[in-house]
This record gives C-alpha cells, structure tokens and sequence, in this order.
C-alpha cells in the first residue's frame, strides 16, 4: 500500500475558491493561476497561484491499530503553511483586494473554511493575508489591465498513513545471555 495524503493542493485551491466566490459573488471568475494553454479569462477574475508549503512543526506519529498483525497505519502528522498568490483583475480590482484583504483576517474566514471543509477529513485556518498591492499588468493589445495582488497564508495539518504491523501478543523466553554469548 503506498503512502495516502489526506489534503492536497487542489483540495487547498477548492476550499479557497469556496472562500473567495463566498467574497466577491459570481461576478468574478476564480481560476488556478499558471495553467498552459488557456488564455486568461474576460472581465473580472482572480487567480490562484500556490508558492510555499512551509513547515510550521517537525513531523510527528501516531498509530492506528486495525487488531489484526497487519493493516494497522502510522499516521505522520504535521502541521503546515500554504502561501497562495492571489492576482485580482478587473474594474475595482482594488477595492475587491482590500475587501479579501480584511475578511481573510476576520472570524468570516474562519468560520467560511471551517464550513468548506466539514466532512472532509481535513481543516484549513485562514492565518492572515500580506497588504495588497498595485501589480498593473500590459496586456497583448499593449494596454494597462488593474490588477492587484496580495499574499494569503493558511493553515492545514498534512496527515500521511503508511501501513504498519502491529503484534496482539508477545511471548517472552528468557536466557541467560552469559551462557548463550559466553564473555571472552
């Protein structure tokens, strides 16, 4: 049995898009940043571009025992941050940064994370976002788009299962090490 992961990035950008369509409404499009082959979409939009995935605490285990010698799991759990690039494009982009801004800061955003991610076996909290700023941007027709950019940092606790053996009962037979490895 290979290594299972319990979140991934494409978990991460889904409840993140959750998050930012709660936000600004249907009126903007929220798309995963760096994807080839596809021209950026018309209007309003943000995209999402993952950077970092920093540790935030050294990797500790548990264990699952299943009660029989095999199919138990350990379970490596640590706690980690993903910084994600958010690019808003579009009339206001601005206002709709600073707005992302201070609900990422808020109980709103705790409280929309924890709704996204009920049932899912794993929990995303919003840790807090950097100042947005003006990132203008040429387009190909050599014209200014508004676009400004800010920093989301979250957090999530990455959980890896491995298979592990357990034993249900141990038999102990002693022996006298001296006799058995006589000492020279």
């Amino acid at each position: 049995m290979p290594a299972a992961v319990n979140i991934d990035e494409a978990d991460l950008r889904t409840a993140l898009r959750g998050f930012l369509l709660s936000v600004v409404g249907e009126s903007y499009e929220v798309v995963k940043g760096q994807d080839n082959r596809v021209a950026m979409p018309e209007g309003k939009f943000i995209t999402m571009t993952g950077l970092n995935n920093d540790e935030l605490n050294k990797p500790y285990s548990t264990w699952q025992d299943s009660g029989q010698p095999t199919g138990g799991l350990e379970l490596t759990n640590q706690a980690k941050k993903w910084i994600c690039q958010l690019d808003i494009y579009g009339e206001n982009a601005g206002s709709t940064a600073s707005t992302i801004f201070t609900l990422a800061r808020s109980r709103y955003a705790v409280r929309q994370f924890a709704e996204l991610t009920q049932g899912k076996g794993f929990s995303i909290t919003p840790l807090y976002a950097d100042q947005p700023h003006q990132t203008t941007m040429i387009n190909g027709e050599k014209q200014y788009e508004e676009r400004w950019t800010l920093d989301l940092h979250l957090q999530f606790n990455l959980v890896i299962s491995t298979p592990m053996e357990f034993a249900a009962e141990l038999y102990v037979k002693p022996a006298s090490v001296d006799a058995t490895f006589p000492p020279e």
